[in-house]
């Protein structure tokens, strides 16, 4: 039986990889996780390997277990062996050992690190179906770039007369504070350019810090790596951002607050991460639903 999606996980990160796949299968994708799809007395490895051949896609959940575990890398290994498709799926801050890096370092990654999860689930279902729609040979729209998760706000009292009182109390409190912070950015001296705290909003594809090249003029960031492409945030003259690996004349960036985009080369200047101009673009990397580079010829 062929599956459209096959699970690697830790068994400490089983809520995660249950919570995925729950989401792929409610979209209509079939799946294969363990233990769930290993029959009674069936060899476990021999199960394993036959549910990974008979997966068009490879789901790899990558957190601070799964990048130490030998039963994960040989799973990753059989997926890439097998031409299969992977997708890390990163929900903790790690970087994946070297053994397990050698299969997944070309794979555009799926960071899931924020609180809420459910809308890196729904995204990831997004990713899914896109994936197996051009397998078909479907002609599909772009998948967009996602933008910054919003904080999550605190919970109010659940329970209790006293709750209304500690409610008024709380957004009296957040009332002072967001009031506090605007006057003080209000006020505050503009820092210098180039003196900029380096925010690492992404250590999985986004590897080179990156500023604006002329002082005076702001750059913009656009949705689709073309001339035309729509316009969804401007980069400041001071602002420091990264980039992911360049593809033709425009590299893919990720903003502070983790807005993604591309931005032509021509208006900007990447240095890596030890403050030296890169040697190559490198890897022409391609993040997942991105449609083919277009030249910009006279607007940035």
């Amino acid at each position: 039986m062929t599956h459209d999606v096959f699970i690697s996980h830790s068994s400490q990160d089983r809520a995660v990889g249950d919570a995925a796949c729950a989401a792929l299968e409610r979209a209509g994708h079939t799946c294969w996780i363990a233990p769930r799809d290993i029959m009674p007395g069936e060899d476990y490895g021999e199960a394993i390997v036959d549910g990974i051949r008979a997966s068009r896609i490879f789901l790899l959940v990558v957190s601070a277990h799964s990048v130490t575990s030998p039963q994960v890398r040989r799973e990753t290994e059989r997926a890439a062996n097998a031409g299969i498709p992977i997708i890390p799926f990163r929900i903790e801050d790690v970087l994946p050992s070297k053994s397990l890096e050698f299969f997944i370092s070309s794979a555009h990654w799926l960071d899931a690190i924020s609180r809420p999860m459910e809308p890196h689930y729904d995204y990831l279902v997004k990713v899914v179906g896109r994936l197996l729609a051009e397998a078909e040979g479907k002609t599909i729209p772009p998948l967009p770039l996602r933008a910054a998760a919003a904080p999550v706000a605190p919970a109010a009292p659940a329970r209790g007369l006293r709750a209304k009182p500690a409610i008024a109390m709380t957004a009296i409190v957040a009332g002072a504070l967001v009031a506090g912070v605007a006057l003080w950015r209000r006020d505050a001296p503009a820092e210098p350019a180039g003196k900029n705290a380096v925010t690492d909003v992404s250590r999985s594809i986004f590897t080179r810090r990156a500023t604006t090249k002329d002082p005076d003029k702001p750059v913009r960031l656009r949705s689709a790596p073309a001339a035309d492409g729509p316009v969804i945030a401007v980069i400041g003259t001071d602002d420091v951002f990264r980039v992911a690996p360049r593809q033709g004349n425009w590299w893919p960036a990720q903003l502070a607050n983790g807005t993604q985009g591309y931005v032509h080369a021509e208006w900007i200047n990447v240095i890596d991460a030890d403050g030296t101009p890169p040697s190559s673009p490198g890897n022409q990397q391609q993040p997942v639903g991105a449609p083919p580079a277009q030249a910009e010829t006279n607007k940035q």
